[in-house]
């Protein structure tokens, strides 16, 4: 189990792509490392409160410059690494196929208003997508490993450009589901693919297609 562990990080490139398989062995050991810190200075009742705070668990892996184990700080990575490898198999079987970010890390906006009945219509998704909580192009990371919060709207401006920015929505631009531009732009936002959005307006109604007009009754 070590040894498959070291595998997966030796030659990843710490990129937590769609097809990669590393990022889901590497989470998985955060999250037993977290616990296994924070039970050797934690009562039981406090453990979920305090796990995953601050820097502790990457300054313990870094290097022993804190004395927080009193046992081998060694021997307790090697159970973690262990526990985390039985865990990605439990969960995700021993195919690498279902050990792919993509696979686990899925985005599935769901409409407040969704049932059984009506999903396909108010909820976008579920979609594998690339990122992570702490990536460029946060996608959030959920308990479950989706992909739950992040960069709802992203924003690529160039200030020595005055013609407009690059953007992209997570979603769409309309909050009726059964407008055109309700889910648009989901797929770009997977994707990491980008629109221009024009500040001249001759540029603008060059693009438009359609107006929306809002006047008092």
């Amino acid at each position: 189990d070590v040894q498959v562990f070291r595998a997966q990080l030796t030659d990843w490139n710490a990129r937590y792509d769609a097809d990669a398989t590393a990022p889901i062995f590497l989470e998985t050991f955060a999250r037993f490392w977290d616990e296994r810190i924070a039970r050797e200075r934690f009562p039981d009742h406090l453990v979920p409160l305090v796990m995953g705070q601050g820097s502790v668990a990457i300054q313990l892996l870094a290097g022993n410059n804190l004395d927080w184990f009193m046992s081998d700080k060694d021997a307790a990575i090697t159970t973690c690494v262990q526990g985390a490898v039985r865990a990605v198999r439990e969960r995700f079987g021993t195919d690498p196929v279902g050990w792919a970010w993509g696979a686990v890390h899925r985005a599935h906006f769901c409409h407040p208003l969704s049932t059984p009945g009506n999903t396909d219509c108010f909820d976008v998704g579920p979609l594998g997508v690339s990122g992570s909580s702490t990536t460029v192009r946060n996608t959030g990371l959920g308990p479950d490993f989706s992909a739950t919060s992040g960069a709802e709207y992203r924003l690529i401006a160039d200030l020595a450009d005055p013609a407009g920015i690059l953007a992209t929505q997570n979603i769409g631009q309309s909050g009726r589901p059964e407008s055109s531009h309700y889910r648009d732009q989901f797929s770009d936002w997977v994707q990491g693919t980008y629109h221009r959005v024009h500040f001249d307006r001759d540029v603008v109604e060059t693009e438009r297609t359609a107006w929306l007009q809002v006047a008092p009754r």
